[in-house]
């Protein structure tokens, strides 16, 4: 274990990147529950993943509050979920863009549509018109049987 003193206070302790207090027992020198100690590399994992942060919490095994006071007690868990988030937002955008350029046409062809809609605000609209392009004529025609019913 090393000793940051460059984060939020100089009694705050890194095991690799899994947050947790000073205190070798947790907690508050003994008394009390242990404070839930927080992975901050499975927070960028999930993240990048998409999930919530509800969401990470209850995958960590914690809840949302719990996840929530910790992000205000080390501001490193935060951060992992922004850059979590943009890395799986960058590996969604190399993707699409590696199908854009797909040698498929039809394949190329969907995910632009998908780009150009997502992003450009593009949109595909299928107009149904009637004969001569008036008005679509239904009709319906229920027989005593299934009136019935």
């Amino acid at each position: 274990m090393k000793t940051v003193t460059d984060i939020a206070e100089p009694t705050t302790r890194i095991s690799k990147r899994t947050l947790k207090p000073a205190n070798p027992r947790g907690g508050n020198n003994g008394g009390g529950r242990k404070k839930f100690v927080v992975d901050v590399d499975k927070v960028e994992e999930f993240a990048a993943q998409g999930l919530t942060k509800t969401e990470v919490a209850y995958a960590l095994g914690c809840t949302p509050d719990t996840l929530f006071a910790r992000e205000n007690e080390f501001p490193e868990i935060r951060e992992a979920y922004a850059r979590g988030r943009s890395n799986g937002a960058h590996k969604a955008a190399r993707r699409l863009d590696q199908l854009i350029d797909s040698h498929d046409p039809r394949i190329s062809l969907d995910a632009s549509k998908f780009y150009l809609a997502r992003r450009a605000g593009w949109s595909e609209t299928t107009e149904i018109a009637g004969a001569g392009g008036g008005p679509v004529a239904i009709s319906v025609t229920i027989s005593k049987d299934d009136a019935a019913l």
